[in-house]
């Protein structure tokens, strides 16, 4: 926890929290930052360096597919089996984030069809960025 942010707390997910082979097939998030209000899920893409098209959408669609089965396949049974429905305790997003030099954002005509795949399929926003404060 930084002692800056008080009411955040960044939890390591992928081999960390959430570890084993019953849960990591399928992929898991690298990890969450959680507050009061929200629940960010993360996936970092900054290994990738080629900046074609092909590559973007593979390493898009990998890190879809990871953050996807991390909440949905992972975090949220166990919420439920505890009797907490997440997304009415706290706003729930999701980031892909590419190293600076790819400039990867929200404003690429691409990744805004993955995100409108993405609300119309999950009902949640996704993100790409290249940098972000929280």
């Amino acid at each position: 926890r930084n002692p800056q942010c008080k009411n955040m707390v960044l939890l390591p997910l992928d081999n960390r929290i959430i570890s084993g082979p019953g849960v990591t097939q399928g992929g898991v998030a690298d990890c969450a930052v959680l507050t009061m209000t929200e629940m960010t899920f993360i996936e970092f893409k900054t290994n990738v360096v080629s900046n074609t098209e092909e590559n973007i959408d593979s390493k898009t669609e990998d890190g879809i597919r990871q953050l996807w089965h991390t909440y949905d396949g992972v975090i949220k049974p166990r919420c439920l089996a505890k009797g907490i429905e997440i997304q009415k305790c706290v706003d729930v997003d999701f980031f892909v984030m590419f190293n600076k030099e790819l400039d990867v954002t929200n404003t690429m005509a691409s990744r805004q069809n993955y995100q409108m795949e993405f609300m119309n399929d999950h009902g949640l926003p996704l993100y790409f960025e290249n940098e972000k404060d929280f």
